[in-house]
């Protein structure tokens, strides 16, 4: 098999050529056809994630077909079009995952290869109308903003929902599924061009969180926000804080820019909201999801696709700023 593997923190991932890997107990080999790039696999490579080791092939998102079965494992899975579940022994509690739940690309090899050894129960059947490239886009990105929307946010039809960082794969689902559930839905960016995509994708109102009226225009435009789904914490988390409607809820996935500098108790517990926060999601996370996309025809946004010989170039794509949607992967070029 081809392979991107990184194998010094700082450097590029340099392509390699392997064995093909032989499934084990319960396992299953998948010749991926695509696979996807998250801001995951870029702080893995500038040494910002907790326990790496090296070498390692990076990628969480993949899809392709099931070509061997391990003992154990169901062999009807043999010629499936399947998609991996990212998100690995989550455990028996729905509410929260394991002290052993990992995500495929760190500390196990990943997906940014031609093949890939999956425990059995982190397959499922690709979504039918769903291209390649589209079903390994979904993974990551879907089950988070899944998690986030429905399990910890409870969206509902009647919600005013304002998804900060819109562009960011999480953030562009996110919008995509409060949207099909009936919510309406504002997003915030620093790029104008970005708000502009976002109604496209049924935004009702766009702000750039660069302007100091920002939220105050929020309030006159589109109201206080019912739900709040953030991924970015930092300064700005106070102004979320502010702006959320009494009794809102407000959830977070994740802190790219580090955490708050404070937090107003006073208005938490005077307004009476509640903080969430949401990691990936669980495996029922995952199943409903798939059928969520196909009951009401979400599909992910494709920002640009590389082939896996360019993969140091889509991981440029991933570290700027410009790119909408994800950042997709061709497995066999």
């Amino acid at each position: 098999m081809k392979c991107a593997v990184l194998s010094e923190l700082g450097q590029p991932l340099k392509l390699e050529t392997r064995a093909d890997p032989e499934p084990g107990e319960g396992e299953l080999c998948i010749e991926l056809h695509a696979a996807a790039l998250n801001r995951r696999d870029y702080w893995i490579t500038r040494g910002m994630y907790p326990g790496i080791r090296l070498p390692v092939v990076l990628g969480s998102d993949g899809a392709g077909v099931v070509i061997r079965a391990g003992a154990g494992a169901n062999a009807r899975w043999v010629g499936q079009s399947v998609v991996i579940n990212p998100g690995w022994d989550w455990g028996d509690d729905a509410r929260v995952q394991s002290e052993a739940f990992r995500i495929v690309g760190m500390p196990d090899d990943g997906t940014l290869a031609t093949h890939i050894v999956v425990p059995e129960p982190c397959v499922a059947v690709k979504p039918p109308d769903y291209s390649w490239r589209e079903a390994a886009a979904l993974p990551l990105a879907g089950v988070t903003a899944y998690r986030a929307c429905f399990t910890r946010g409870g969206v509902g039809s009647g919600d005013r929902v304002l998804i900060t960082g819109i562009g960011g794969g999480v953030a562009t689902m996110a919008l995509q599924l409060a949207r099909a559930a009936g919510a309406s839905v504002a997003v915030t960016s620093s790029s104008e061009e970005k708000l502009e995509r976002a109604r496209g994708l049924g935004a009702d109102a766009g702000f750039l969180y660069t302007d100091a009226e920002w939220a105050d225009r929020c309030r006159r435009e589109f109201a206080r926000p019912s739900l709040i789904i953030d991924g970015a914490g930092g300064a700005g988390y106070s102004v979320l804080v502010e702006l959320l409607a009494p009794g809102g809820r407000l959830v977070n996935y994740g802190a790219t820019a580090g955490a708050p500098q404070r937090l107003d108790l006073f208005k938490v517990f005077w307004k009476q909201l509640d903080l969430r926060g949401t990691t990936m999601g669980s495996p029922d996370d995952f199943d409903r999801l798939l059928v969520f996309v196909r009951e009401h025809g979400v599909r992910p946004v494709i920002d640009e696709v590389f082939g896996l010989s360019r993969i140091n170039d889509a991981l440029d794509r991933l570290a700027g700023k410009d790119h909408f949607g994800k950042v997709v992967i061709d497995c066999a070029s």
